[in-house]
């Protein structure tokens, strides 16, 4: 019988005042996050490098990483052609 496989976490651009729930791909024990908290799940509104380590149901050890970046605002007005 070979270890279960989950899907790794996908980085994250987030646009300012977006959030992004992260959710951990199974039903975890003794799961925690960079943060401290042992929830299933994490609210990411923030950049930064987000961690989660736990044991599944049949005690396989699971990391994974995932890293939140802002998206780049520009402050330039849009620039819309007149074609009339």
């Amino acid at each position: 019988l070979s270890a279960p496989s989950y899907p790794p976490f996908a980085d994250v651009e987030l646009c300012p005042g977006e959030r992004e729930v992260l959710l951990v791909p199974f039903a975890a024990s003794e799961g925690v996050w960079s943060n401290g908290t042992t929830e299933n799940s994490l609210v990411a509104d923030a950049p930064g490098i987000y961690w989660y380590a736990a044991q599944d149901a049949f005690g396989c050890s699971y990391t994974d990483t995932v890293v939140v970046t802002l998206a780049a605002v520009s402050d330039e007005e849009p620039f819309i052609p007149n074609v009339f």
